[in-house]
């Protein structure tokens, strides 16, 4: 008998949310089949299984919150039956075998289908054409499990994420608004009791007009928490550059017309070239653990990618290393399963060193705080024209301004310069990026 537990998927993760089981019990599992999706404090995660045999128990059932290291499954030769769960995730025994459990009703219908494999309405076959539709709807896989728990249609709920997708702020919001409405109805008004919408009496006596206040997310929660811990904790220096992008922003332009890499962004030509100048600048390569700093040979960097109800920092292996097109390949595949918050686990793990660009914001200046366990970040700003001093004449030039935060626990201000320096060479003479 083989025991699945809840495993760490990131290293600020304390527990997780069943959302879907990928195996029924009494079906075969081999090494690498994904059983379950959960959701964590960063992202949609799936659980692999790293035994062979047969799912012979579920002890929790969707939708349950489980802590790292609880068991949440049972592998073994037995067959199906042995155990099941409930409605609330809680083990059933064989003499409750005769009453099936959602989940094992739900798996012998659908196979190993998620919720992100079906409509949300159980609608009947008349209604094909809205089953449809509402497939093509995007929405987060917490916003589908709340309008199904809640009996809503995603057709019904106007979405306020990226693109029109639909979060689970906005089927509260729904919900809320339809209880009001039905309070309304009845010449009652009730108290609201999920705290998703507040009178402004609720809220401040200096407050005017009506205001709207929503429970913290679980993954705000987690960033306000990583980063409170890592400004607290990590004694942050800053140096600051400036860049000439002239010939960084006619290599990009050369490179999407002539060169065939038409995706190709500045964020793009930033990452890589910091991947080149830690290579040259090895200090930043490394990490701090307990009483030791810990040097890679690889150079992995972090990208702050903006999705939904907050951010996730995934990880592009061997920037250094990877010839461009290969790279820009792998970083937008990378970048798109984080904003599906479709990432593995090993997606969010690693790195040294992180990026954050906000230059397509038209912001001027900015500093970021580290990402735990990381020795720095580099903090990008828009490319400005500004005058500048060519020699013995005043020249307009496009300027992009950056910002190392660094960990002076493991660096000092001389190898922070060091690296400013050879990634500003790197920019400013992208061409060197493809050597």
């Amino acid at each position: 008998m083989k025991e699945i537990k809840m495993p760490q998927l990131s290293d600020t993760m304390s527990e997780a949310k069943i959302i879907s089981w990928k195996k029924k019990v009494g079906e075969k599992c081999n090494r690498g089949d994904v059983i379950a999706e959960v959701e964590t404090d960063k992202a949609n995660l799936e659980i692999e299984c790293f035994f062979e045999g047969v799912l012979s128990e579920i002890r929790y059932g969707e939708g349950s919150t489980v802590k790292v290291g609880e068991v949440i499954a049972v592998i073994n030769g037995l067959s199906a039956g042995k155990a099941d769960v409930d409605q609330n995730g809680q083990k059933s025994s064989e003499a409750d075998s005769n009453t099936a459990s959602p989940v094992s009703s739900l798996q012998s219908n659908s196979g190993s289908a998620s919720l992100n494999d079906f409509s949300i309405l159980q609608a009947t076959r008349d209604k094909d054409q809205s089953r449809y539709e509402e497939r093509r709807l995007k929405a987060s896989p917490l916003a589908k499990k709340l309008a199904k728990d809640k009996g809503l249609s995603l057709l019904e709920i106007h979405g306020s994420g990226p693109e029109g997708r639909i979060i689970a702020k906005d089927v509260e919001s729904l919900v809320q608004y339809q209880s009001n409405l039905s309070s309304s109805s009845s010449g009652t008004v009730k108290p609201s009791t999920t705290s998703s919408v507040r009178t402004e009496a609720d809220i401040s006596p200096f407050f005017t007009g009506v205001s709207e206040k929503f429970a913290i997310s679980k993954m705000r929660q987690a960033i306000g928490s990583a980063m409170v811990k890592s400004f607290s904790e990590i004694p942050h220096f800053y140096l600051k550059g400036k860049i000439i992008a002239d010939r960084l922003i006619e290599f990009r332009n050369n490179l999407k017309t002539s060169g065939g890499l038409t995706s190709l962004t500045y964020t793009h030509l930033i990452v890589k070239a910091l991947g080149c100048a830690i290579k040259q600048v090895s200090a930043f390569n490394t990490k701090l653990d307990g009483d030791f700093v810990v040097h890679f040979d690889d150079v992995d960097i972090g990208i702050v990618v903006a999705v939904d109800d907050g951010l996730l920092v995934p990880v592009i292996r061997k920037v250094d290393k990877l010839p461009l097109v290969e790279f820009v390949l792998a970083f937008d595949h990378l970048v798109s399963k984080a904003r599906q918050k479709k990432l593995s686990a090993s997606d969010l793990s690693g790195g040294c060193f992180a990026v954050s660009n906000l230059g397509m914001y038209e912001i001027e200046d900015f500093s970021a705080i580290i990402y735990p366990g990381h020795t720095g970040i580099l903090a990008v700003s828009s490319i400005v024209k500004e005058p500048v001093v060519d020699g013995d004449q005043i020249a307009i030039k496009n300027i992009m301004r950056i910002t190392l935060s660094l960990d002076h626990r493991v660096v000092d201000g001389v190898s922070g310069a060091k690296l400013l320096g050879a990634l500003k060479t790197y920019l400013e003479k992208p061409e060197l990026i493809l050597l």
